[in-house]
């Protein structure tokens, strides 16, 4: 047994939103892309998108538009010989590692958040097979035999994610600083490091403190680059500027 394998639930209509969920851009990635990155934070070997083609692997729905529980049963034939599944939504793509442990640390056949039956980890072998696709994912839940736990409070909000134009503007000033912290240490970090740790480190003032005058050579450095622009250090980190600062979804 291979342990844990996750399923993304993107298989909606998307009525209320007006444009695909799965594919709405959260900074560098889409939404069925950052859980994705999350699954495979929390462990899961193997990554299955249930409903359509975002260029990860996929099985399509049986009934389009049929039902969560229609695309998870479908999905969950093509997890190989994975013990437990992680099934996470696509509208809620803000999740953290931190919301899914308490799910992963539960014992039995798994877990769910009371009042919000997705996220949930399930025993492979606890799944009812013989659902019909419509079939509630509350009721799911309940016939699965999954614990019910109470949801961390500062996790709410995403969890419960964005079905709605208005929510997701709420759930994008919510996450706007996680995405900030993203982007500074992956992207933006790199044009830092000469500064951190150059040989003359001990001698050199640091950027981030001192007289305006240095911290403007500083920023100058940063967002103008320096030699060949496109390989350049901090061309990248002004190209992540930009899309943190300038990306008009925030």
């Amino acid at each position: 047994m291979s342990g844990l394998a996750a399923i993304i639930l993107a298989g909606g209509r998307s009525r209320r939103m007006g444009q695909d969920k799965a594919a709405i851009r959260w900074g560098a990635r889409t939404a069925v892309e950052r859980l994705a990155r999350l699954a495979r934070a929390a462990g899961a070997r193997k990554v299955i998108v249930s409903g359509g083609d975002y260029g990860l692997t996929f099985v399509q729905d049986p009934i389009a538009f049929g039902g969560p529980v229609g695309g998870l049963l479908a999905a969950a034939s093509s997890v190989g010989d994975a013990e437990r599944i992680l099934v996470l939504a696509v509208d809620a793509p803000t999740l953290c590692v931190d919301d899914l442990q308490p799910l992963l640390a539960a014992a039995g056949t798994g877990a769910a958040y009371l009042a919000y039956p997705l996220p949930m980890v399930v025993a492979t072998a606890a799944i009812p097979r013989d659902l019909a696709p419509d079939t509630p994912l509350r009721r799911f839940v309940d016939l699965a035999g999954l614990n019910e736990l109470t949801p961390p409070p500062d996790a709410r909000a995403r969890l419960r994610g964005a079905n709605t134009v208005e929510e997701l503007q709420d759930l994008r000033r919510a996450d706007r600083l996680q995405v900030a912290g993203e982007l500074r240490s992956d992207q933006i970090g790199p044009a830092l490091r000469p500064f951190r740790h150059g040989a003359d480190r001990a001698a050199t003032p640091s950027p981030l403190r001192g007289a305006g005058v240095q911290k403007g050579k500083f920023l100058t450095r940063l967002f103008a680059g320096e030699g060949d622009r496109r390989r350049s250090r901090w061309w990248r980190g002004r190209r992540a500027a930009i899309n943190l600062i300038g990306n008009p979804l925030w």
